[in-house]
């Protein structure tokens, strides 16, 4: 069975999968799977796309204050992104308020914000998704982490575990990799 739908024609995109499901992207399943019904999804689509490029919104202050002849004159850092990060930022401080970034968002805003529902994981891919892009907000499908691959990660991490004998007693997770002949849980300590 392949859990990856293509071949790879360089190593660099195989190595590149491997990192990005084993360490980061397979851990947002787990999660939204530990906090079913109490977390929320995201997915930050705004170019150019890179880690952490997101801070700049939440933390985006609309105005620069500049000390002109004796007096403080706003100034808009970017032009037009205001309003954007404004909206966004009445996500975030609405789950922090309230635990539902729902309750407190800006209702009426350009872009306008749109009701942000807690993720479906039942299926292979992520479902009620809040996409943040270019033209304001939408909810998609997300299969980045795709309940197939990630079930592989966790078979290799439970293999790992189990046999090192590292599992913590009574919470074993089991592993289809390979047999694990040894108690897996006698090398975990307290």
């Amino acid at each position: 069975m392949s859990i990856h739908p293509h071949n790879y024609t360089i190593e660099y995109a195989r190595l590149k999968d491997v990192l990005q499901e084993s360490t980061f992207v397979c851990n947002i399943r787990d999660l939204s799977n530990a906090y079913t019904g109490k977390n929320y999804n995201l997915k930050y689509s705004v170019t150019p796309g890179l880690h952490a490029v997101d801070l700049l919104p939440t933390f985006y202050n609309l105005n620069l204050d500049l000390d002109a002849f004796a007096n403080a004159v706003p100034f808009p850092l970017i032009p037009g992104f205001g309003h954007f990060a404004q909206a966004y930022q009445s996500y975030l401080t609405s789950h922090a308020r309230s635990g539902d970034p729902n309750t407190y968002r800006k209702k009426f805003s350009i872009p306008s914000t749109i009701a942000w529902p807690t993720p479906g994981t039942s299926g292979d891919a992520f479902t009620g998704v809040l996409n943040v892009g270019e033209l304001g907000f939408r909810l998609i499908t997300d299969g980045q982490s795709a309940k197939s691959r990630c079930d592989f990660w966790r078979d290799v991490a439970a293999a790992v575990t189990n046999l090192g004998g590292y599992a913590p007693p009574g919470s074993v997770v089991p592993t289809t990799l390979v047999p694990v002949k040894n108690d897996p849980s006698e090398n975990y300590a307290t």
